[in-house]
């Protein structure tokens, strides 16, 4: 096989590690791959690989092509948390709720749970929100519990949730 602009899959992998558009998998991984396929998963694409004497090598030109798109998706992204941040600063929910830079959201009727990437690596899963005066909202635990946490305890969905309710300004749901 010809290819113009070849590298090696070390210098490959290398390249977009450099770019941030890959973070794990090993070069033996990626090896494997390229062995069972003759194509390597690098970035947002799939590239070529073949055999030049005792090394495996990538066309340049498909590698590159696979970082820029990986680049563009990452940007895209990034913009997207920032600006889902920007309007939840300025009281803006998505109905849908959102990632952002810091965390993220979602709304359930006149509330919204809240969370920080930061405060859950301290054991905090975040807490809820009032929509209508965006103070902290106290919640009621009456349900029993499901039987995943009966039986082997922790189902993550806060399954004894019965009512989300602010002091402040008297909105209250069940849940």
């Amino acid at each position: 096989m010809i290819v113009e602009n070849e590298i090696t899959l070390a210098e490959a992998i290398e390249r977009a590690r450099n770019r941030g558009v890959i973070s794990g998998g090993s070069f033996e991984w990626f090896r494997k791959q390229a062995a069972k396929s003759g194509r390597v998963h690098i970035a947002e694409g799939t590239v070529i690989a073949f055999k030049r004497g005792r090394r495996w090598m990538v066309a340049e030109p498909q590698l590159e092509e696979a970082i820029v798109r990986a680049e563009g998706h990452k940007n895209a992204k990034n913009e997207s948390e920032r600006q889902a941040g920007e309007d939840y600063v300025a009281r803006i929910l998505n109905p849908k709720g959102a990632r952002t830079s810091w965390g993220g959201y979602r709304v359930h009727g006149d509330f919204h749970f809240v969370w920080s990437d930061y405060e859950r690596m301290q054991r905090s899963d975040g807490g809820w929100t009032c929509n209508r005066c965006w103070k902290a909202a106290g919640t009621e635990h009456k349900k029993p519990e499901c039987h995943t946490c009966s039986d082997w305890n922790g189902c993550g969905t806060d399954c004894t949730l019965s009512r989300i309710y602010c002091a402040d300004c008297g909105t209250s749901m069940g849940a």
